[in-house]
Order: structure tokens, then sequence, then C-alpha cells
């Protein structure tokens, strides 16, 4: 067994014959020119040349993405909000500002008229038609529900629903007086 051991793992070395070793060593003394064919060099040529423009397509795709995160990144979506009658004496303004990377809003309220018993302000995000989002029968996502203090004033960062990541999708930003029960069950709205 140790024999068959031997021979299957240290075989013994065995020199080439003289004639297969004068014979390898005269063939590598020769000269060999290589020269490739037409063909293959044109082949060459044309995958160099479209290894370059893929590399610059890829560069100019690149830059491209690299320059609309940095402009999603720097530019909010701010909606100030129109008042639909004049009531008060002053003005009520309503600013909605969206980090549409992050998904967060910070939404300021001034000057809202006091509401009664069991009644709250609902902000609504109003979607273009047809939008890839559940939303109620006026296209619009119930989004944040809220009081304001006695002065009529409310600020507050909220997360926001994922549909503020394309600015074409939202057509517009609405507040409501709505029901504290159900806000969202009122069919009237004016937007």
């Amino acid at each position: 067994m140790q024999q068959a051991l031997e021979l299957a793992y240290a075989p013994p070395e065995i020199a080439p014959p003289d004639r297969l070793r004068s014979t390898i060593l005269a063939i590598s003394d020769r000269p060999v020119a290589i020269t490739p064919r037409f063909p293959q060099r044109a082949i060459a040529i044309g995958a160099a040349a479209l290894i370059v423009v893929l590399a610059g397509s890829n560069y100019r795709l690149w830059r491209t993405l690299q320059t609309a995160q940095i402009e999603s990144q720097s530019a909010p979506l701010t909606y100030s909000l129109q008042p639909t009658s004049a009531n008060s004496s002053a003005p009520a303004t309503a600013t909605v500002s969206v980090n549409p990377d992050r998904l967060e809003a910070t939404i300021e309220m001034r000057n809202l008229p006091p509401l009664q018993a069991g009644q709250v302000y609902a902000l609504w995000t109003v979607l273009a038609p047809n939008a890839p989002y559940t939303t109620d029968d006026k296209q619009a996502i119930l989004t944040e529900v809220f009081q304001v203090d006695d002065r009529g004033n409310f600020t507050q960062t909220i997360v926001v629903p994922e549909v503020y990541r394309n600015r074409d999708l939202v057509a517009k930003v609405a507040v409501t007086i709505e029901s504290a029960t159900a806000p969202q069950n009122i069919p009237d709205r004016p937007f």
C-alpha cells in the first residue's frame, strides 16, 4: 500500500528524450512573425471604438443623475394656499414646504378662523388625474389632521406620502374644515 501511495503522489522523475529536447530548443530559436489578418484588426478597432462611445455615454448619464439628485435635494416643494373666503379681519395664510428626499413637510398656518367643537382642519394632497396612488373620489389623500391654537396658528413638521417624490403627480394642496370623528368622510370638499 505504501508503494501505491508513493507512486500516486510522488512519481519518479523521467527526463525527456534528447530528440524531444533538441526539437523544442530548435523551434524556440526561430523568429516567428505574427501578422494579424485584416478582419481581426478591424474588429479590434471597432470594439475599442464601441468601448469609448459606451464609456462616454455612461459618464454623461452618471453626470445627469448626479445633477438631478443635487437639484432635487436643494429645491423643496413649497405650496402657498389661498383662502376661499375672507371672513376674518386678518387674512389667513397657509404654507406647506416639502422635502421630497426625506418625505417631510413643514406646515405653517396663520390666522385661521376658530373651529366649532367637533371640527378639525385637514390637510389634503390632491393628485393629478390617473396618478398611480389610492385616493378618494376627489383624487385626494388625507395627509394631516390638526387643530390651531387660540390665535389661529399652527406649525409642525410632518411625514408626507411618497407621491411627493414626483412633482408632476401633486396637483395641489388644500386645507378644509372636517368632522373630528371622520375627517375623510365629507363628500363636498371644495377642491
